[in-house]
């Protein structure tokens, strides 16, 4: 045989291992970095815009009864008769939406990262 391989079969044959795992470890690093920050933007800025909205406090739905502790509150759920009525379901449905922008927005972040 004539001369030596190229760098790429090289590479492949074991070499430059060290340089390959350093490479990964910067490029990890970064990708934790990158993830690290946008979730702390997340839990200081989109968290608090729905700090209070429950169905709750907001529609005054109690699910749970007394066993949560809190306070009854008086909404468009409250009262029996109205659990289907179309501002119950109104409130509902809008409570349980910014739930889940919330929750999409804060999945973004992992799929673009």
């Amino acid at each position: 045989l004539y001369g030596t391989p190229d760098s790429a079969r090289r590479r492949d044959s074991g070499r430059g291992w060290s340089a390959n795992l350093m490479r990964d470890l910067r490029v990890n690093l970064a990708w934790v970095a990158m993830l690290g920050t946008c979730i702390l933007a997340e839990v200081c800025l989109l968290l608090p815009t729905i700090k209070g909205l429950d169905w709750s406090t907001t529609c005054g739905l109690d699910l749970l009864g007394d066993i949560s502790g809190l306070p009854a509150s008086t909404g468009v759920c409250s009262e029996s008769s109205q659990g289907a009525s179309f501002q119950c379901l109104t409130c509902l449905t809008s409570v349980g939406t910014g739930w889940l922008l919330v929750l999409i927005s804060s999945l973004v972040d992992i799929y673009f990262v």
